[in-house]
């Protein structure tokens, strides 16, 4: 077991968790915000959508029978 891939390094295991710890700060820092700022805005707007599109009944003036009996097949 003299391969240096698998011998344990402690030098190498705090650079590591170091290197880990500045990334994990900065993506707090500069990049939690905008995402969950975008997320909270899709979610309002599948919402939006959501409500818009409940409630509402189809219009079937102008429709013949064959045309609502299409429409209703594919709901």
């Amino acid at each position: 077991m003299n391969n240096p891939l698998v011998q344990p390094d402690p030098g190498l295991f705090i650079w590591t968790i170091v290197t880990f710890l500045v990334l994990l700060a900065l993506l707090a820092k500069f990049a939690w915000r905008p995402l969950l700022e975008a997320l909270e805005s899709r979610q309002e707007r599948i919402r939006k959508s959501l409500e818009d599109g409940t409630g509402h009944d189809r219009n079937w003036s102008g429709c013949n029978k064959n045309q609502q009996r299409l429409c209703n097949r594919h709901v």
